[in-house]
């Protein structure tokens, strides 16, 4: 079952307490994005409170890590089939979700509790998926309030280590440039 169901159905705070019931706990799925617009790549973002933050989710306890990150893109961007490659692992020892939370619960009249398991240390697995812009239908999640694409230079302020994944995703494509055909994954079907 997708993970955006599991979330729909159940209610906000009660993810906020209970969310480690549903899915592995303290273990994210952070997506860059990028797709090639105007002669320049651009990164798709989700506008959540004051900053903006890579697409991303979780792994229910019931799915692999693959079909995660597979369900997510989908969920994200519609598309299936995407040049999707893992990045690396992000688990700096204060990577917490907690006082961006706070801040936005606290902005919302929601309450925040310090015991609330999103509070905890999370590690991320990051990967980045080359996309053709036309051919994507992002969408927002019950957390989300918008997103937009972005090019590297006007990256808006960002969640946690977000910004750190994106230079991460940009050196990692500089690299595989030179061993695979990446470009064929960026444009339109027709190209001259």
């Amino acid at each position: 079952m997708s993970q955006i169901i599991y979330l729909c159905r159940m209610d906000f705070l009660e993810f906020l307490k209970h969310g480690d019931r549903y899915v592995v706990p303290n273990l994210s799925i952070d997506l860059v994005v990028i797709g090639y617009r105007d002669g320049v790549l651009h990164y798709l973002l989700l506008k959540m409170g004051e900053k903006w933050l890579l697409p991303g989710g979780y792994i229910q306890k019931d799915e692999s890590v693959d079909d995660a990150v597979r369900n997510i893109l989908r969920q994200r961007t519609g598309l299936e089939n995407a040049y999707l490659r893992f990045l690396s692992v992000f688990g700096e020892l204060e990577r917490r979700f907690g006082s961006a939370w706070k801040a936005l619960l606290e902005s919302e009249g929601l309450e925040w509790k310090e015991d609330y398991w999103f509070n905890d240390r999370f590690i991320t697995l990051a990967y980045y998926a080359l996309v053709n812009i036309e051919n994507t239908h992002p969408t927002i999640s019950h957390f989300d309030e918008s997103f937009a694409w972005f090019e590297f230079d006007a990256l808006p302020d960002m969640w946690m280590d977000h910004r750190s994944i994106v230079v991460a995703a940009r050196e990692r494509i500089r690299e595989d440039v030179l061993h695979e055909y990446l470009a064929y994954h960026l444009l339109p079907d027709v190209f001259t």
